[in-house]
Formats: structure tokens, C-alpha cells, sequence
């Protein structure tokens, strides 16, 4: 936190990887998934959370820490949800049940479920990366690229643009 110009592009990197990844991404959340964890969860493909343990949010605002027009841009791109998606970013406790519903994660299941369940859709969903996943990897950058925009040439430093009013 005290060196964002050194931390924010190497998580802004990470995310651009696995947006576009050439393979389906899959992220199993066994438990908490606060903050940057919640970042990394929502730059996957699909979502597994245990229904009966654990909150998924972007807690920044209880640091308080801001949100960089990266992380932000990651969350709008997975959250249509107009009051879904301000709930997040102000740092909502998303149970399993009520993210299954606002859509932030794609499967709910049982403590013990969640990797098999992960494995399960893996299996269902594999065949989507032919050609080596080149076709799918052209598709998620084009899905993506306003937010891969941003992750690449956004300033580091939240509401660094208001400093230009």
C-alpha cells in the first residue's frame, strides 16, 4: 500500500494474463476473497465459492485505500449490475448465495465441493481452447479491451485526473 507504483503494475500485469489467458480460468474460493483476492478471482473466466464460508469483496475503502482505475475497470467488466457494482466497490460482504445472484460468481457449493466443482466445469468446459486456445485468447481480448486499455495506461494513483479540474 505504501508503494503503489510498485505493487499496481505488477498486479495490473497479472490480471491483463489472466483476462486474456488462452485457456478457461476457473477461480475456486474456499474462503475469503477480500481485496486484491477478489481482484484476481473476478479476472478469471468463472467463479467457485463455498455457500456456507467466506465473503467476497473489495474491501479497499475500509483500509482506506482507493481503488485504481484498473481494479476498477477488472470490476465493472464482470458486474453489470449498476448497484451491484457500487456495493462492491464500497466494500459489501458478498455472501455466496447473494453473489450467485448479483452474478460476481458463477457456482456456489458445499466446503468440500468447491474444488470438484471447479474441476467438474474445467472438464465441461476444456474444449473451448482449441487451436492451442488461440482463437479463445483473441476472443477474451477483444471481450476485455477497454479494460485491458485501462489496465495498461491508466495512472497509478486513484483520482489522479481530478488533480486536472
Amino acid at each position: 500500500m505504501n508503494t503503489p507504483h510498485e505493487f499496481i503494475p505488477v498486479c495490473y500485469k497479472l490480471v491483463v494474463i489472466l483476462l486474456t489467458f488462452r485457456l478457461p480460468t476457473i477461480a475456486a474460493l474456499n474462503g475469503h476473497a477480500f481485496g486484491g483476492g477478489c481482484l484476481l478471482a473476478l479476472a478469471h473466466d468463472f467463479r467457485v465459492m463455498c455457500e456456507n464460508q467466506g465473503y467476497i469483496c473489495m474491501n479497499e475503502i475500509e483500509l482506506p485505500v482507493g481503488l485504481p482505475a484498473g481494479f476498477v475497470a477488472t470490476v465493472k467488466s464482470k458486474l453489470n449490475n449498476p448497484i451491484a457494482l457500487r456495493n462492491c466497490v464500497y466494500g459489501h460482504r458478498f455472501t455466496a448465495g447473494e453473489a450467485l445472484k448479483v452474478s460476481l460468481i458463477d457456482n456456489a457449493a458445499l466446503q468440500d465441493k468447491v474444488f470438484p466443482t471447479a474441476i467438474d466445469l474445467a472438464m465441461k468446459i476444456s474444449s473451448k481452447a482449441k487451436q492451442r486456445g488461440v482463437v479463445l485468447h483473441q476472443i477474451k481480448a477483444e471481450l476485455y479491451h477497454e479494460t485491458v486499455k485501462t489496465l495498461l495506461t491508466s495512472e497509478l494513483i486513484p483520482g489522479t485526473y481530478l488533480s486536472k479540474l
